[in-house]
């Protein structure tokens, strides 16, 4: 897969993508990196997201990899926080963070696991 800014008019922009160790995170993280973006990949597994990180900039796409757990108080604020102060800016947030492993039938869930 090489990547092409061309492709998606995200040139410059800068991308945080929470819960971007696996799945629908990493994918989006590919994604808007292939499109241009420069990626801020977030997760609080660092060998699964520096791996997303190499795979992005092996392509030809800019992107670092930032841990944490975005359940910690004060975590996101600093997470965003550190963005600006090294790019400027921030344009895109993808909140994919989450937990959604147990088998349980939604309406099931007690407050804390869903706060969880």
């Amino acid at each position: 897969m090489g990547l092409s800014p061309a492709d998606g008019g995200l040139d410059g922009r800068v991308a945080l993508v929470t819960g971007a160790t696996s799945g629908i995170g990493a994918a989006t993280a590919v994604e808007l990196a292939r499109r241009g973006a420069v990626v801020v990949a977030a997760g609080r597994r660092v060998d699964r997201g520096e791996a997303v990180v190499a795979r992005i900039v092996e392509a030809g796409g800019r992107a670092e990899f930032e841990a944490v757990d975005v359940r910690a108080g004060g975590a996101l604020d600093a997470l965003v926080a550190g963005i600006v102060a090294r790019h400027g800016r921030l344009d895109i947030a993808f909140n994919n963070a989450g937990i959604f492993d147990r088998m349980h039938e939604l309406h099931t869930y007690a407050d804390d696991a869903w706060d969880e």
